[in-house]
């Protein structure tokens, strides 16, 4: 779908949190690789929607509601927990067949099998239980829905971290592991596809100091050189305040530590689709920062 008509209707009276996002000329001029990161899921998530009847699960600011209602949706309601979020969305994206309503991804209140599709971008980490979300979501979806759904990948976001640990981000509860996230969903779900995006190379996640070689290899590659006022550092200090010193160099190369010949191994950065979306069977040797998985409702599922 072409994304150029939510990309110009801007809510520059509103301010950049890093909790949700917003589309406005500051967010553009300083955070572009995260835009695009959201961008990128909701685009993928337009290829489900044509004539079903959509849930925007943590709607934030409501792009996404009218993106997935522009490709087509029969109506799409927003939902988040944020009564100023609703208003604004309200605001500045409602509209016919659109609906922005306030409450509780975990206990919805919706009627069963009320939706046909289910988006659920950057929500899972942000509540208490995954599980419990995972499971209303299958309440509400028809027979055979789909929960689309991502999650940050616990391996290249707080890498070396157990389950339940505290996570850098602030405004994260928990963060999954791939496998931690689809033995979550498998319990009410079937996998139809499986995506990542924003990949980072093995041989960045085996050093003793992989959290800043995943730093360093985050900037370098992904964030874009036309970001201003240090948006992309801004972006990546949520990995570590204590890593920055040692990441940002002026060198646009990415560092391969030898531990044979015991030195550092200077290589061109390969070509990297920026933020695009792809299926992990068509990835090697590369750990995605975000997972999205594209599920049907399993026949039967209890609630």
């Amino acid at each position: 779908m072409d994304t150029n008509s939510v990309l110009n209707i801007e809510q520059n009276d509103i301010n950049f949190t890093n909790e949700r996002l917003v589309i406005n000329k500051y967010v553009k001029e300083n955070f572009g690789e995260v835009l695009e990161e959201h961008i990128s899921r909701y685009a993928h998530a337009c290829k489900y929607v044509k004539g079903k009847k959509v849930l925007d699960a943590a709607c934030g600011s409501g792009y996404g509601s009218k993106m997935i209602k522009e490709a087509g949706a029969e109506f799409v309601i927003g939902l988040d927990i944020s009564d100023e979020s609703i208003n604004n969305a309200s605001v500045t994206y409602g509209s016919e067949n659109i609906k922005f309503i306030s409450g509780d991804v975990n206990n919805t209140g919706f009627e069963n099998n009320f939706f046909d599709v289910v988006v659920s971008y950057e929500t899972i980490e942000h509540i208490d239980s995954g599980k419990v979300w995972i499971g209303e979501a299958s309440r509400i979806l028809s027979e055979n829905g789909l929960f689309i759904v991502s999650s940050p990948n616990r391996t290249v976001t707080n890498h070396l971290l157990k389950f339940g640990d505290k996570v850098r981000n602030p405004y994260h509860k928990f963060e999954y592991t791939l496998q931690e996230f689809l033995g979550e969903l498998t319990t009410k779900f079937d996998i139809v596809d499986l995506y990542g995006q924003t990949f980072i190379p093995n041989y960045v996640m085996s050093s003793h100091v992989t959290n800043v070689r995943i730093l360093k290899y985050y900037y370098t590659t992904f964030v874009s050189n036309t970001t201003t006022s240090g948006g992309g550092i801004k972006r990546v200090m949520q990995f570590g305040k204590s890593a920055l010193k040692k990441v940002f160099t002026k060198s646009s190369n990415k560092e391969n530590y030898d531990n044979k010949k015991n030195k550092v191994i200077v290589t061109k950065p390969e070509k990297i689709e920026t933020h695009k979306l792809i299926n992990l069977s068509e990835i090697k040797d590369m750990q995605p920062m975000y997972i999205i998985a594209v599920c049907k409702k399993k026949s039967g599922s209890s609630f």
